[in-house]
């Protein structure tokens, strides 16, 4: 399943342009937060800073580095960016916890944790799983 998922991914990530976030590897995923770390210590900042403070922030936690949407206060609520690596385990994570959940009810508790996963990367997820597939054809 792992690897259906990761190969259709990768056609989708193909199709999308290359300098999207909502779509990275690990090691762009690593390159931004390095990059979000130095600007905010920079002492004075251009406008393409300040833009990317907008879009990013980097949170530690346990230990190791995530990088979320910055919060204020009409979003409070901490949403992290989940590289391409990680999203497989996302998915099958949620999906099993809401045994074996429809695409609305994904997508809704993945928008309450995550902000670029997106409702075509749960649909590319749910067309891997064996068990869905054959709940489907059976009705």
């Amino acid at each position: 399943m792992k690897e259906e998922f990761n190969e259709r991914l990768n056609t989708l990530v193909a199709r999308k342009k290359s300098n999207s976030v909502y779509l990275i590897n690990t090691a762009r995923y690593q390159d931004f937060i390095k990059e979000v770390k130095e600007i905010k210590s920079k002492p004075y900042k251009d406008f393409e800073d300040y833009k990317m403070l907008a879009s990013y922030d980097v949170l530690d936690v346990n230990g190791r580095e995530r990088m979320i949407q910055p919060r204020n206060e009409v979003n409070p609520s901490i949403k992290f960016y989940v590289p391409l690596e990680e999203l497989f385990g996302v998915l099958h994570t949620i999906h099993l916890l809401f045994k074996h959940a429809n695409i609305d009810v994904m997508e809704a508790e993945l928008k309450t944790k995550f902000c670029n996963v997106s409702k075509e990367v749960i649909k590319i997820y749910l067309t891997c799983c064996k068990t869905c597939q054959e709940k489907k054809s059976n009705t």
